[in-house]
């Protein structure tokens, strides 16, 4: 999937918004690429395990519920959680995308994001980390985190290998939800002509044709609606 890019100091892809962008459609017109055709919710789970040929199953990350999401590099034990929040040991195969059991309470949307993420550290990291034989504290994360750092009014500063890995996760998830090309689509469909890509068209739409749009992205891409609001400035201004 990944092709002559370059690595930063900590060994991870140098990846702009651009190329995240790019990368996820190459990868959509290759599973279905009547995503990009017509503005359509994506089917994560199919394409989790399908085209990404990812494990996925649901456990306990934590007894307060604050994990939502772990990928797994490498094969080995890890510990979850059992009814009565007993730290319980499993096996797990590399290549698994374990969700916590709390996200069919939490909400659809939430939880695709944070399949999106996971699929997003499989397609950035996985060929980095994998041989690593082990599994560091970054593989698992917090939501609460994840959401503040990719639909954080204020610009987050990323200094770490974490906070690189985190946000490059992230960002894939929202692309993958919502990719640019559908939605340029319904974008231009409210505005009454074509937008175009870090056009800066935020500035041009009226509060109205804002709502208008974060509730069709809300109700086509089954994301929330702060991720839906996110998603549309950064489609107008990728340095926002």
């Amino acid at each position: 999937m990944i092709k002559d890019l370059k690595k930063d100091k900590f060994g991870l892809y140098i990846l702009s918004k651009d190329t995240i962008e790019s990368e996820v459609e190459n990868i959509l017109k290759d599973y279905n690429d009547d995503l990009l055709i017509e503005p359509q919710a994506i089917d994560l789970d199919d394409f989790t395990e399908n085209y990404l040929h990812l494990n996925m199953e649901y456990q306990s990350l934590s007894p307060d519920k604050k994990y939502y999401g772990l990928f797994v590099f490498t094969d080995g034990v890890i510990n979850v959680y059992d009814e009565n929040n007993n730290i319980k040991p499993i096996q797990v195969e590399k290549k698994t995308v374990i969700l916590d059991s709390s996200l069919s309470l939490v909400g659809e949307n939430t939880r695709r994001f944070s399949l999106g993420h996971e699929d997003g550290h499989y397609i950035w990291h996985y060929g980095l980390n994998n041989k690593e034989n082990l599994f560091e504290k970054y593989d698992k994360h917090e939501y609460a985190q994840i959401a503040c750092r990719s639909f954080s009014k204020e610009r987050k500063e990323l200094k770490t290998k974490e906070d690189w890995q985190e946000w490059q996760a992230n960002y894939t998830s929202a692309c993958l939800l919502a990719n640019r090309t559908a939605a340029l689509k319904i974008i231009s469909k409210v505005a009454g002509y074509e937008v175009k890509y870090n056009g800066g068209f935020m500035n041009k739409l009226t509060g109205y044709q804002k709502l208008r749009i974060k509730h069709l992205f809300t109700e086509t891409f089954k994301m929330s609606e702060i991720s839906a609001f996110y998603r549309m400035k950064e489609l107008s201004d990728s340095k926002s």
